[in-house]
């Protein structure tokens, strides 16, 4: 269920240098600005998904890319304003994703699912302080608009699509998180509203992953 199929590949941080901060204009505090870097992760990704197709993408069995299109750009070019304090947690809660990864775990299969369980917590935590720290240009502050609550669900999905086996990313994600807060009523009709769109796309995307893992082995076969 939670198979590890290589070893995992984490976004990098590039610096974007200072941004304004409305609320540091009159004091010393400098806001550092980030991007994440998914081009590793990414050729990962496809080197493999050639390697096991045997082939390039040639028309007959079509790479489909780790995150929903419609969405992909946006998440990509998101920045983020983060202090060394919550660098540091990030990258703490990311090493020990890789470190709790890796160990090998002889025996039975359910138990090794369970002791994964720590690693895949480690990865949404790094995700989550990272979602919280994205900065809104416009209104040189935090981001506080209606897909706020998508962003740590957004990037956890994308970090693991083709990093572990599609039946599980979502689970990884913890998606069920974003449902709930609709079912619930937790949002406003906006957010709702997003929420509903991202999820629905997501459906898709997982589906596309599926049939392109059926098309691999079917050629493989053939």
């Amino acid at each position: 269920m939670l198979r590890s199929t290589h070893y995992l590949h984490f976004p990098k941080f590039v610096y974007n240098g200072r941004v304004d901060m409305k609320q540091w204009r009159d004091t010393e505090k400098v806001a550092d600005c980030y991007q994440l870097d998914w081009d590793g992760k990414e050729d990962r990704a496809q080197k493999r998904f050639i390697d096991l197709a045997g082939v390039e993408n040639n028309g007959n069995v079509q790479f489909v890319p780790d995150f929903p299109e419609e969405y992909n750009e946006w998440l990509t070019g998101l920045q983020f304003v983060i202090s060394r304090a919550y660098m540091e947690e990030i990258r703490r809660n990311a090493q020990k994703c890789l470190e709790e990864w890796n160990i090998q775990r002889p025996f039975d299969t359910i138990c090794r699912e369970m002791c994964l369980r720590p690693a895949i917590q480690y990865a949404y935590t790094s995700f989550y302080l990272t979602a919280d720290c994205t900065y809104d240009e416009s209104g040189q502050f935090f981001y506080r608009g209606p897909r706020k609550a998508l962003i740590t669900h957004m990037l956890a999905y994308k970090f693991w699509v083709y990093q572990t086996g599609i039946g599980v990313v979502k689970y990884n994600a913890e998606l069920e998180r974003l449902s709930k807060l609709v079912s619930w009523k937790k949002v406003d009709s906006e957010e709702r509203d997003e929420i509903e769109k991202f999820l629905s796309a997501v459906e898709d995307h997982s589906e596309r992953i599926r049939a392109l893992g059926e098309s691999v082995a079917n050629q493989g076969r053939g």
